[in-house]
């Protein structure tokens, strides 16, 4: 009988040894682990930290003072942020007692202050300015990523003047009954964070009598609903292809020297049993063929006859802002035209609903009719003024 009992022990042996050596070698590898997380996040509002691991580890994850403890191959956690830099560590240990760790950093960033200054009181129809302020990237908080000034809910021109600052315009109807207007201020950052201050600005009215200018039948026929329909359709088509970028840097200027004969906001009727309304410009006597020059640089958007404004130039200076220049005899450019501060435009005319030669010249904001006098020798309106 052939004895085989010693010979088939050390084989075996030698099998089991070589099997444990293979899974000490395997095992002795550290455990894989990735940190998954955003290096820059809102200070005090929660973040997400995801950690995998190669395969089942003991886990503990350390940022700040806090500690987080895990018997997993993957792991969720969602934490606070604090502001300022902090360290986040990832230490994980297999059942062999293998070991590996990661070492990341998280910036906590603070939202941005926000500072507004408005005017305390404006006169209704004068245009007025919200300045704005922030901390920027800079100081070390959050960018911004939008800017929003609402005036009474609607949304005026906002302009971004650096990573800082900017400002708005705003102006109150001439319609509007004395008491406060609402103006809030908003930002938004680059974690969608939103900060907004509320203020209220008190508003006036310049009280004037009622000017009768005793219109001829002749003249008033030209008022006609179909004719006023008309003119209000070209204007609002007009305002609405405005550009939004700021075309203008410079000062506006008076575009023609002279007598103003008609002010801003001063009630009218055309014949004495008539309704009273707002006078929406300003007039300003002038020889007929007197050149009329742009206000500031622009586009622009509307250069024709009308039966009610006469020879008509309307341009757009971007930002929803507007200078509108009415009864011309002739017009010297065309719409789609850039032009520059000073540039002659047309002539002095009484063409439209006039009874003589002059400029009725309007500043418009969104649309909505400001006093020109306010503009004059200033990039952006100054102090109430009075206009004749």
């Amino acid at each position: 009988m052939l004895r085989t009992g010693p010979l088939l022990s050390i084989a075996l042996g030698a099998l089991l040894t070589g099997f444990v050596l293979s899974q000490v070698t395997g095992d002795s590898e550290a455990p894989g682990v990735v940190v998954e997380l955003d290096r820059r996040v809102a200070a005090g509002l929660p973040f997400s930290i995801f950690v995998s691991a190669s395969k089942p580890v003991t886990l503990e994850l350390t940022y700040g003072v806090e500690t987080h403890k895990a018997v997993s191959q993957d792991f969720r956690v969602t934490l606070l942020a604090r502001e300022g830099l902090h360290s986040v560590s990832v230490l994980v240990t297999d059942g062999l007692g293998n070991r590996a760790s990661v070492e990341e950093t998280v910036l906590g960033v603070p939202e941005p202050t926000l500072e507004v200054e408005s005017p305390d009181r404006v006169a209704i129809g004068d245009p007025f300015v919200v300045n704005l302020a922030w901390t920027g990237p800079s100081g070390g908080a959050a960018t911004v990523e939008n800017v929003e000034v609402m005036i009474n809910r609607i949304a005026v021109p906002t302009f971004i003047t650096s990573n800082s600052s900017g400002f708005a315009l705003g102006s109150v109807p001439l319609d509007y009954a004395e008491g406060l207007v609402a103006v809030v201020s908003s930002l938004v950052d680059e974690f969608g964070r939103t900060i907004q201050i509320r203020q209220r600005v008190s508003v006036y009215t310049r009280r004037r009598s009622v000017v009768d200018l005793n219109l001829s039948a002749g003249l008033r026929a030209i008022l006609s609903q179909t004719n006023r329909d008309l003119e209000a359709a070209v204007l609002a088509d007009a305002f609405s292809r405005g550009r939004e970028e700021r075309l203008w840097l410079a000062p506006f200027q008076n575009p023609l020297p002279g007598r103003i004969t008609s002010g801003f906001g001063v009630p009218r009727r055309y014949a004495t049993t008539g309704v009273a309304t707002f006078h929406l410009g300003t007039d300003i006597a002038a020889e007929t063929g007197a050149e009329i020059r742009a206000a500031n640089a622009g586009e622009i958007a509307v250069a024709g006859f009308f039966p009610i404004k006469g020879g008509l130039v309307v341009i757009d200076h971007g930002g929803g802002l507007s200078s509108l220049y009415f009864h011309q005899s002739r017009i010297l450019v065309e719409v789609g035209e850039r032009v520059d501060r000073g540039q002659v435009i047309g002539e002095v005319g009484s063409t439209g609903l006039a009874t003589g030669p002059h400029l009725h010249w309007e500043m418009r904001l969104l649309g909505m009719p400001t006093n020109p006098i306010a503009w004059i020798g200033m990039a952006l309106p100054g102090p109430p003024v009075d206009d004749p």
